[in-house]
This record gives C-alpha cells, structure tokens and sequence, in this order.
C-alpha cells in the first residue's frame, strides 16, 4: 500500500480512540481491513505506518498516547524478537501501550505462537499476560461486530 493511500484515507485522525499495529504483510492485510470495518462503524481509528519518516513517528506515538484501546495483530512469528530488523519500533509501541494503560487487544492470526516468557523481553512481558482473540485469515464481521458493539456509545474501551 502506497503512503498516498494512507494520507487519502486520513489515517491519523485528530483524536484517537483505538490504535492499530502490526507486522509483516499478512498482519497488514487484516489490519487494514479492520481499520475499514471499525471506522465504518464510527470510531476513530490509527492504523500504524511501515518505516514512517520522524514526523510520522511522532504523531504514532501521540495517537498511541491517547487511544483508549491498542490492537496488536499477531501473525505467525511476530513476537519472535530478534529476527527481523523492525523488531526495536514494533516493540518500542508496545512499551508504550503498556505504559499508557491503553486496553490492550492481542488478535492472533492463524499459525501464531505465544513466545515462552523465559525468551521474551522483561519490558513487554505484561501482554503475555492479557487474553486474545483468535481468528482465521478468513474472518466474517462476526468477529469485527463484537469489538465494535461493546461499549460503542459511551465511547470506553472495549
């Protein structure tokens, strides 16, 4: 996806009800697409960059600062840290999710793996903590509905 795409679309809007993150292209996908499916139902959604410019970085962690929930998708492999070169950024959100109280909302996708604790960093250890949801790739809105429904006038986390 271009990053034209993503300014069209006003990724980042002025405040911040649920912040959404990801890692590698599968979790892309369905971020993307729930990023669609919660909007449409009227909340204000921040769907992270790849690679943003210093800028960019900057409003994703203000966003992430006040968004009440952080959804973290999880596709196979993406909390096997040090792999892959963006593990610092996707872990440094992460700290900040727990260290902003936000709800946080694990989505694991098919194939995904917990990590043993024993190899996971000491500073994010609290989200090996928190219940997740589970889908397919394949998913309905059954699941997106019942995220979205909870609490949908009062505008509190999920």
């Amino acid at each position: 996806m271009k990053r034209d795409t993503y300014k069209k679309q006003k990724v980042f809007p002025p405040k911040c009800d649920i912040f959404i993150t990801y890692r590698f292209d599968e979790g892309k996908i369905y971020a993307k697409d729930l990023y669609d499916k919660l909007k449409s139902k009227g909340y204000w959604v921040c769907l992270d960059l790849e690679n943003p410019n210093k800028k960019e970085s900057k409003y994703i962690f203000s966003c992430l600062d006040n968004a009440k929930d952080f959804i973290l998708i999880l596709p196979p492999h993406a909390l096997d840290f040090g792999r892959y070169s963006d593990d610092t950024a996707f872990q440094e959100k992460i700290k900040q999710a727990i260290k902003s109280k936000a709800n946080i909302i694990p989505i694991e996708l098919d194939n995904f793996k917990w990590p043993e604790s024993t190899n996971f960093p000491e500073s994010l250890r609290d989200i090996l903590e928190f219940q997740s949801i589970l889908v397919n790739r394949h998913f309905g809105n059954q699941e997106i509905i019942k995220l979205t429904k909870r609490n949908r006038k009062s505008k509190k986390s999920f």
